[in-house]
This record gives C-alpha cells, sequence and structure tokens, in this order.
C-alpha cells in the first residue's frame, strides 16, 4: 500500500494539530502549515504531496487563493477545503473556482477520512 502525503494548512494550531492526527491515524503522511506562504514552500519542497486540505478563513493568503496558486504550478494536486462557516458560503454565490470540496468544521475523524478518501480516488 502506497501511504499518501497531505498537506494540511490551517492558521489555528490546534486545529491543524488535530487535523493532522486524524489523518495520521487513516494512514496518511502528513505535513503542516501555518499559512498560504509556508504552504506554497512545502508544495515547492516535497513533490509527492496528493492532497491539500487547507482552511478557507486565513489572515493574508485565504484558502481559496491558496488552493488557486497552487493548482496553477501543480494541476495535478488534489484540494480539500475546510470551513466553519460553510452555511455563509453557501448562502452566497461561489466564492470563485473550487477546486475541490468543502468539508464543514467540527468534523470528526470518520468524516475527514471518508472525505480525504473520496477527493483522492
Amino acid at each position: 500500500m502506497i501511504t499518501r502525503r497531505v498537506l494540511v494548512v490551517d492558521d489555528n494550531v490546534g486545529v491543524r494539530e488535530l487535523a493532522a492526527a486524524m489523518l495520521e491515524d487513516g494512514g496518511y503522511a502528513v505535513l503542516l502549515a501555518a499559512d498560504g506562504p509556508e504552504a506554497m514552500d512545502m508544495l515547492e519542497r516535497y513533490s509527492d504531496i496528493a492532497l491539500l486540505f487547507t482552511d478557507v478563513v486565513m489572515p493574508g493568503v485565504d484558502g481559496f487563493m491558496l488552493a488557486d496558486m497552487a493548482k496553477v504550478r501543480w494541476p495535478l494536486l488534489r484540494v480539500l477545503y475546510a470551513t466553519g462557516f460553510v452555511e455563509m458560503l453557501n448562502a452566497r454565490s461561489k466564492p470563485g473556482v473550487l477546486h475541490g470540496p468543502i468539508i464543514g468544521k467540527p468534523y470528526g475523524p470518520r468524516d475527514l477520512q471518508a472525505e480525504v478518501e473520496r477527493v483522492l480516488c
């Protein structure tokens, strides 16, 4: 079985570490980034990242902008967004190009692992 690498990006250290633990328990190799610029650096350094799992609402470069920048450089990269504001996003028109689905916060380990599997298949 090939271990797939997931890059978790969230400005909240607790959420970031919890997501990483959930994904590691599911058998994924995990890298962590606190913001968009750090995530882009990680993507540059690790060519085997299969999934960008990013928070939507972050200061500076938000998750949508991060995914846009990453997909320009790595078009095969899969994306999964996370936010605690799903209702607000659904109430508006789409915030631009979505490169993957959005999972609502809070999420549990089974929900996260199942969504990651769907995105990576």
